[in-house]
């Protein structure tokens, strides 16, 4: 009993959901918007380079 309680207590401080999912989200979010602008980016110059 005291190792199952033992785990328990060391697994819950040890994933603070609440806490990591909004950082974990934000990062996320800053990747795909940083590859969505260098996608643009990307097929703004061909689209230039293909009208020159």
């Amino acid at each position: 009993m005291t190792q199952n309680d033992d785990i328990y207590t060391l697994t819950i401080p040890n994933t603070p959901e609440p806490l990591d999912t909004p950082a974990f989200d934000m990062g996320g979010w800053i990747k795909t918007g940083w590859w969505i602008l260098l996608g643009v980016l990307t097929s703004l110059v061909t689209v230039i380079g293909y009208l020159e």
